[in-house]
């Protein structure tokens, strides 16, 4: 029983495998690639950047490598230009990639640094070297809301790092920590996009329920126009105010009180697409169990996130109704 449990929960685990998922989308010949149903002539390119952020953008780097190595030395290809910056955590960085994989923050420490605002800055001034005749390739992960962050003057990294640990440590829901960090960054909510007019391919691998990929990382390639006032959340859990910095109270307050949020620059040529989700990794594990001789149950996620031990007691509530196979 634990050699089949495990093998279910691997199999699991591999069908969102962010090198595989990226290597799968991305098809390649002499002259034209594919992304998937986005196809480019190199002709008409002058520059591919590629960034990224997030637990999985190391391993989505290397299947992005996996796909136009047979291709890249070609002299079809010479002309064209490629750049990068991917930021992970330190134990992922990777030293002989083809791409600058760089680590930005240490392990287990799911914050903003002064290395990630320092990163972030040398991101953008990569995407400010692209143009209308260029394509960025985004790969974006969870975790990606700690790797990818400058925030909005005269916020400072203490600000960030204080309001975060303590919406978390209060119980907020990754709606609304992320309803708040949207709105005191300068490339959250869609906001990295006002850095080029490039076409941007943003390739996402989900670890928010739903998907909703303005929350996934932040949404820094989604321009975000919230129905949550960021202000509310602060109201919630920081009423009368204690933790959350008077500065991030301030400014808040006064965009409330303008009624204005952070918008960024319209580019028709900026296409978001989920390559792995939760769905996926579950179907995967269901799967394995069926071929094991084992009768699957797909519980449907739950929409609002709780305490553990109460989901755990709801599952167990299940598996002992008499219409269970035991």
């Amino acid at each position: 029983m634990k050699q089949d449990a495990l093998a279910i929960w691997k199999s699991g685990v591999a069908a969102v495998n962010g090198r595989d998922l990226v290597r799968n989308a991305i098809e390649t010949n002499e002259r034209t690639f594919s992304i998937l149903h986005h196809r480019f002539l190199l002709e008409n390119l002058n520059q591919v950047t590629v960034i990224g952020f997030g637990k999985a953008s190391a391993a989505m780097g290397l299947g992005l490598e996996d796909a136009f190595c047979p291709v890249w030395d070609r002299m079809e290809w010479d002309r064209l230009k490629w750049k990068s910056r991917i930021h992970v955590p330190d134990h992922q960085a990777i030293h002989d990639s083809k791409l600058n994989i760089v680590g930005c923050r240490p392990l287990g420490k799911n914050l903003p640094t002064q290395r990630v605002l320092d990163s972030t800055e040398k991101l953008i001034r990569l995407i400010n070297e692209t143009g209308a005749q260029d394509l960025i390739i985004c790969l974006i992960s969870g975790g990606g809301s700690a790797l990818l962050e400058l925030p909005d003057p005269p916020l400072t990294l203490d600000d960030l790092r204080r309001t975060t640990q303590w919406l978390s440590q209060s119980g907020a829901s990754i709606e609304e920590l992320n309803t708040v960090r949207r709105s005191i960054s300068q490339v959250k909510a869609g906001r990295l996009l006002s850095y080029s007019s490039a076409t941007w391919i943003s390739l996402i691998v989900s670890d928010v329920i739903g998907d909703p990929i303005n929350m996934i990382a932040s949404g820094p390639t989604v321009p975000s126009f919230d129905t949550e006032d960021p202000m509310a959340v602060l109201e919630k859990y920081d009423s009368p105010k204690k933790r959350i910095p008077i500065g991030v109270w301030q400014k808040l307050e006064k965009e409330s009180k303008a009624q204005t949020q952070p918008v960024a620059a319209f580019n028709p040529n900026v296409h978001n697409h989920v390559i792995g989700n939760l769905e996926l990794a579950m179907k995967a594990a269901a799967d394995k169990a069926r071929s094991l001789g084992f009768e699957p149950i797909l519980i449907p996620p739950i929409a609002d996130e709780g305490n553990v031990g109460e989901v755990a007691d709801q599952i167990m509530n299940l598996l002992s109704q008499p219409n269970v196979s035991k």
